[in-house]
C-alpha cells in the first residue's frame, strides 16, 4: 500500500488502505476478497457528490456467450449484467467517452453508488503501473457524474426524492 500511496497527491496509508487525491478527486485504494463469486480484488474508490443514481457493471466471463443485441452498444455486450436506477438515466450517464473508458477495462467491475465510484480489478495488483488505469477510470467516472449532476438530481425536490426511492 505504501507504493500506491506514493502515487497519490498527499497519499498516505490509513489502516489497510492507501488514501489521497488523483486528478483532483479524493480516492482510496484497497484489497479485498469476496466469496460469491470467489475472487480477490484491487479496488479504487473515488468520492463524488451525492445524487440519486446508481449503476453496477459486471464484466462478461470469458466463457459466457453473449448474443449480439441489434442496435445494442458494445457496452451492453461487454457488461451484459449492467443495471442502474433510475433506468431512464443510463443513456445520460453512458456518453461516448464513458463507453470508451468502460470498454477499455478488462476483468473489472464498476459500481457507481450514490456518493462514490468503485472500480475493482479482479486480481491483486502489486505493480503500481497497473493501478493507474483504475485510478484514471474512477476519476473519469466521478467527473462524469459531476457533469450530469443537475440532470440526475432532478428539476424538483419531489423528482429527486422519487429517483432516490428508485435507487433504494
Amino acid at each position: 500500500m505504501h507504493d500506491f500511496a506514493a502515487m497519490l497527491e498527499g497519499g498516505t496509508v490509513v489502516g489497510a488502505n492507501a488514501v489521497g487525491r488523483w486528478k483532483g478527486n479524493a480516492v482510496s485504494v484497497s484489497f479485498f476478497g469476496r466469496l460469491d463469486p470467489p475472487v480477490f480484488l484491487t479496488g479504487v474508490t473515488a468520492a463524488r457528490r451525492a445524487s440519486p443514481f446508481v449503476a453496477v457493471l459486471l464484466p462478461r466471463e470469458a466463457d459466457q456467450r453473449v448474443p449480439a443485441i441489434d442496435g445494442g452498444s458494445e457496452l451492453q455486450r461487454q457488461f451484459p449484467l449492467a443495471g442502474c436506477a433510475p433506468r431512464d438515466l443510463f443513456g445520460l450517464f453512458a456518453n461516448a467517452p464513458t463507453v470508451a473508458l468502460l470498454d477499455s477495462l478488462t476483468d473489472t467491475e464498476v459500481e457507481v453508488l450514490t456518493d462514490c465510484v468503485n472500480v475493482q480489478r479482479r486480481e491483486i495488483l502489486d505493480d503500481v503501473t497497473q493501478l493507474r488505469p483504475l485510478l484514471d477510470a474512477a476519476a473519469q467516472l466521478a467527473g462524469r457524474m459531476e457533469e450530469i449532476h443537475a440532470e440526475v438530481a432532478g428539476q424538483t425536490t419531489e423528482e429527486g426524492e422519487r429517483r432516490m426511492t428508485e435507487v433504494r
